[in-house]
């Protein structure tokens, strides 16, 4: 948890932002313990791609410094057991709704695919690397995370209905609380 996180708590009306693809760090375990499997179905440009995002990241401390002007802006790393997990957590900790349309969220192409192959949850993957913001000034932080070359995108927002809604392809469905890592889960 960030410095900024303990100052105040999140309230309604702020923006959600998303930086990075979510479970990066999943697939980066995953492709360490079966990287020839993964190869020979994928081949080895796809592993060196996602080896090569995964090491995309930017830290917690440096993402405070960019964004220490912003006053009501929480960061948030969405680590073990990934989004899902801290969707869950800044709800129950905040005693607030929260809106997230699944079709904003960042995930790669490789993230997808190796999911997908091995029947993985990549919303309630490991997602070290990757930070949820949570924001009254949406405008200003986007600027400012575009600038730092920071691949960000709004995916949702607070509210006074206290629930987790998930939304997407015209489905509403209320989130419930993640037990583990999906890789603890095989």
């Amino acid at each position: 948890m960030s410095k900024k996180e303990k100052d105040t708590r999140l309230g309604y009306g702020y923006e959600l932002i998303l930086i990075q693809s979510i479970a990066l760090s999943g697939i980066s375990h995953i492709i360490e313990e079966k990287e020839s499997e993964i190869e020979e179905v994928f081949g080895s440009d796809f592993i060196q791609s996602a080896k090569y995002l995964s090491k995309q990241a930017i830290s917690l401390e440096d993402l405070e410094d960019l964004l220490s002007s912003y006053k009501n802006t929480h960061m948030y790393n969405l680590g073990y057991a990934g989004i899902n997990r801290l969707l869950w957590q800044v709800h129950e900790e905040n005693n607030i709704g929260i809106l997230v349309n699944i079709d904003d969220i960042p995930i790669s192409r490789e993230v997808i695919e190796i999911t997908d192959f091995y029947s993985i949850n990549p919303y309630e993957l490991s997602s070290e690397g990757a930070y949820l913001i949570a924001s009254l000034d949406l405008r200003g932080v986007l600027r400012k995370l575009e600038e730092a070359g920071l691949n960000a995108r709004r995916i949702g927002n607070t509210m006074k209905e206290n629930r987790v809604i998930i939304r997407g392809e015209g489905v509403r469905r209320t989130l419930k609380p993640p037990k583990k890592d999906s890789l603890e889960r095989e």
